[in-house]
């Protein structure tokens, strides 16, 4: 059976990620796509499933990014 696990930041992590977007004047719904990246990043996920690809452009380091058929 598919092992699955969930994933979230704590509190330091997520006020962090939240200081760094508003340091490069990222907002809005970008902030969500954020913390999904982060969250990949910090499972050591390497393809992250997205139907909005575009929203991960650049996508995170070391993560592919894959829009489902």
């Amino acid at each position: 059976m598919e092992q699955r696990t969930i994933v979230a930041l704590d509190s330091v992590a997520y006020v962090s990620l939240l200081r760094q977007l508003a340091k490069h004047d990222v907002g809005g719904g970008r902030t969500y796509d954020a913390v999904s990246a982060a969250c990949a990043r910090q499972s050591k996920a390497t393809t992250l499933l997205t139907f909005n690809r575009g929203h991960f452009d650049p996508p995170p380091e070391g993560i592919t990014v894959v829009e489902p058929a």
